[in-house]
């Protein structure tokens, strides 16, 4: 079996075609920071230069990871690099900012991406908090499988009727009893 020669990235020559970005995503986690990159390459299946200048790029990445490892394997986990949806690191982005063709400098890029993404996330919040009370008392009496006209009478009966099917100590579904009586608490807030 022959042993591959690891490629320095000092190696690697970069080509003078440029990848156009579709657009970016950030993909926060809690131990790195990444976003998802599309390529707007239509002709990335049939077109042999535009194949060798992806297969250039990952051979530059892999490279620009080797180098960077400084004992740290884990530093560049979950970085994928195949089609045109790649998911890489911040230091990458930046590293090759040069090898994509972009609207704006990589950094505005991915600051504007990360915006969007904590515009969406607060958003979410937004939602989860009682402000949007009708919202969560309709999913409430849609779990309890009454309609909007129901009255505290109607709650409480269906509330005890759910009670008894699914119960876990009566072998129903611990899951579904848990939403039931998050329901019934949004239920008897709203009734009181």
């Amino acid at each position: 079996m022959a042993v591959q020669k690891e490629l320095k990235l000092e190696e690697i020559v970069k080509p003078d075609y440029k990848l156009h970005i579709k657009e970016i995503h950030y993909m926060g986690s809690w131990r790195h920071t990444y976003f998802s990159v599309s390529f707007d390459e239509p002709g990335y299946f049939t077109d042999k230069a535009v194949k060798n200048v992806f297969a250039a790029f990952r051979k530059a990445i892999r490279a620009y990871r080797h180098s960077k490892r400084d004992g740290d394997s884990d530093r560049h986990a979950g970085v994928r690099t195949s089609g045109c949806d790649w998911v890489l690191t911040v230091d990458i982005l930046a590293h090759f900012e040069d090898w994509l063709q972009i609207t704006a400098p990589i950094n505005t890029l991915m600051k504007e991406a990360a915006e969007r993404w904590q515009e969406r996330v607060n958003e979410q919040k937004r939602f989860d908090q009682p402000a949007n009370h009708s919202l969560q008392v309709n999913f409430a009496l849609q779990t309890f499988g009454l309609s909007s006209d129901a009255t505290l009478i109607d709650v409480k009966k269906q509330y005890r009727t759910l009670v008894k099917q699914h119960h876990p100590d009566a072998g129903g579904d611990a899951e579904k009893f848990k939403k039931i009586n998050n329901a019934n608490e949004v239920l008897m807030q709203y009734f009181s």
